[in-house]
């Protein structure tokens, strides 16, 4: 956070929420072109209308065209949406009484000034102007509240987030049983945790080393101004810190790299996989650890599914463009008699759908759409593909269970029931590099940490058929 030290009075005083009958519309003064009515149709996607980022970004940033306000209108979206449970604590307190849910737009244009003053080297009048102008002009009222309050906040912003920091949900603006949940299962590290899902996250490649030498591409890199970073015992994955956009890095046009986190690019590796083998990838789509497994035993026999249409459509394009050869089926992995041939599988790899609480970095709102009544139902699904793909695993065979989670309901008290519960559920060490210096053993799993070497969190479960 920019430091504030203004002792500057604010214009306005403790201001109170009209009651005017009149509904605000749905959306702002939009202008196309405009980052900031971007961002403010994209939050009200997310917090209004629960969609996912996955969806309601591509639409509002294709609205720009220029570099720089795609930039800024990703960082305000991107800001609002980590930092929403500390900013929302202090607007709380700043309002006489809460705004209704009908003026859910006045809250986001708040949120948006808000982030802007204290995250953003945006001066302050600037950031108090453009909140106001998002407000349809014809909503008098509204307009008049936004300016007062952010007004008074930009005079004393660093004094009221000190005083949110006391409560521990807007201090790492994580909602509160989701904090509650990773204390209890995390009770030395959940701060961390937490911390490190409010940073921003780097960007990872995975160099196709069937296509280039890992040294020839790295200098590649270096003579285009860029240094990757590389990860000891993962060969191929490079950070970038120079370069945000994948677009404009060498090799992109060619499909010399996909863009891929480095605790994501151990799943093919820890799978093992092997030239002549029957592998599955029961959630495979968006596809970036089906290419890895091919990139890594082109001669292995492949089969992806994805429950989801459009996933596969991402999947198949993916293989096309990698020049990858792989059988992907639209399909329910937990009903196998609909897409098994009765052959069995050597290798399965189990991406199991999630809570998504180890990249939230990325996802941030995944702490606005997840609530704590959806993870019994997660649970049951993941405990059903599992219980399914077992079936169609060869004896002696392989099945790696992962997930993008750090709770541990999904990951080792899953699996710790599975093979508790089963004769010929053998667990083996995850064969993470000797000296790597992160992630930790989980019950007959192991767990990395959001953040730990600049990764992702993921947990990891090598199951053999005996």
């Amino acid at each position: 956070m920019r430091a504030r030290a203004s002792s500057r009075n604010a214009r306005a005083g403790r201001n109170a929420v009209p009651t005017e009958d009149s509904d605000a519309p749905s959306r702002g003064n939009l202008r196309r072109g405009d980052p900031r009515a971007s961002a403010l149709a994209c939050l009200l996607g997310v917090l209004e209308e629960g969609r996912s980022l996955r969806d309601a970004l591509p639409a509002a940033l294709f609205r720009l065209e220029r570099k720089r306000d795609k930039a800024l209108a990703q960082n305000l979206i991107l800001g609002v949406l980590r930092w929403y449970e500390r900013l929302s604590f202090v607007l709380a307190g700043l309002l006489s009484r809460p705004l209704r849910p009908r003026h859910r737009l006045i809250q986001i244009c708040l949120l948006l000034g808000m982030y802007q003053i204290a995250y953003l080297r945006v001066p302050d009048h600037a950031a108090v102007a453009e909140s106001v102008r998002l407000v349809p002009p014809e909503l008098g009222w509204e307009r008049g509240l936004v300016n007062a309050l952010l007004r008074r906040f930009a005079g004393s912003a660093e004094l009221l987030l000190a005083a949110a920091d006391q409560r521990p949900s807007a201090r790492y603006s994580h909602p509160g049983w989701l904090l509650k949940m990773f204390e209890t299962d995390w009770p030395e590290d959940w701060q961390r945790m937490a911390e490190a899902n409010n940073r921003e996250p780097p960007l990872w490649i995975r160099a196709n080393l069937n296509r280039v030498g890992s040294e020839a591409f790295r200098a590649r890199l270096l003579r285009a101004g860029i240094d990757p970073r590389p990860l000891a015992g993962l060969a191929g994955a490079l950070r970038i810190e120079e370069e945000r956009d994948p677009t404009r890095i060498p090799g992109f046009a060619e499909n010399d790299f996909s863009v891929q986190d480095a605790a994501a690019q151990h799943a093919a590796v820890f799978l093992g996989s092997r030239a002549g083998e029957r592998v599955l990838d029961a959630c495979a789509a968006p596809g970036g650890k089906t290419t890895h497994i091919l990139e890594l035993a082109p001669q292995a026999e492949v089969l992806a599914l994805d429950i989801d249409e459009q996933g596969v459509s991402r999947l198949r394009g993916r293989l096309k463009r990698m020049g990858a050869a792989c059988r992907a089926l639209q399909a329910d992995a937990s009903n196998p008699s609909d897409w098994w041939d009765a052959r069995p599988f050597d290798r399965i790899l189990l991406d199991a759908p999630c809570s998504g609480t180890d990249v939230i970095r990325r996802h941030p709102d995944i702490k606005h759409l997840r609530r704590a009544s959806d993870l019994p139902r997660i649970v049951r699904r993941q405990h059903a593909l599992l219980e399914a793909l077992w079936g169609t695993l060869a004896p002696g065979g392989t099945l790696l269970y992962a997930t993008c989670s750090i709770l541990k309901d999904e990951n080792c008290r899953l699996v710790g029931e599975f093979v508790a519960s089963r004769a010929d559920a053998l667990p083996t060490p995850v064969p993470v590099p000797g000296g790597a210096g992160w992630g930790r053993v989980s019950g007959p799993g192991w767990q990395v940490f959001p953040g730990e070497y600049d990764m992702d969190g993921f947990f990891f479960a090598l199951l053999r058929k005996v």
